[in-house]
């Protein structure tokens, strides 16, 4: 499953909402300190080489390290997702995940961080899912999918990154190229 955008904030020095495009081959350019590294790190923390979770991040890469902000990312796919709730029922698109750090606002762990991970529609909705396996003849019913899937979990997503870095100059120029996808 090929990833087409990755939407990021609240990341290191990314304040607001970064939209990237992803194509087969993508570059990175610009000089010293602009945040290029700051791009890589992000996607690497979500696509790397474990599942994400809340300890892929730190206060340290909250934007300005102000712990009262969040970091999000939302990855959207190429074609979406197919999750297949129940056997012998239609499969439900996924066509976006998205990645929230942030903090529980109330109870026993209140402060303390954790990463919601949802699903969304293309809209940023929720996505529906039934709440039991539907019977012919039986009245639908629907509840919010308030994690992502097992099975698309599982199916872990592949990245591969490669670097070049020029000899020094008067900026970087930082290049990489990468293949995302789920198997």
């Amino acid at each position: 499953m090929k990833i087409n955008k990755i939407t990021i904030s609240g990341y290191r020095s990314i304040k607001n909402s970064l939209k990237l495009e992803l194509k087969d081959v993508n570059a990175l350019i610009g000089g010293n300190n602009v945040g290029k590294s700051n791009i890589l790190n992000v996607i690497w923390a979500v696509l790397g080489k474990d599942w994400v979770t809340v300890n892929n991040f730190s206060e340290d890469d909250v934007y300005l390290k102000n712990h009262d902000n969040d970091i999000e990312i939302v990855i959207e796919f190429e074609k979406p997702y197919k999750y297949h709730q129940f056997k012998g029922i239609d499969p439900i698109d996924i066509p976006k995940v998205s990645f929230v750090y942030t903090k529980y606002k109330i109870g026993e762990n209140a402060g303390q961080r954790r990463l919601d991970k949802k699903c969304l529609t293309e809209d940023d909705k929720p996505i529906q899912i039934f709440t039991k396996k539907p019977q012919k003849g039986e009245q639908r019913k629907y509840q919010p999918l308030t994690t992502i899937p097992q099975e698309m979990q599982k199916s872990v997503l592949d990245g591969y990154m490669g670097n070049t870095f020029p000899k020094k100059g008067n900026g970087t120029t930082f290049c990489f190229g990468f293949t995302l996808g789920m198997l």
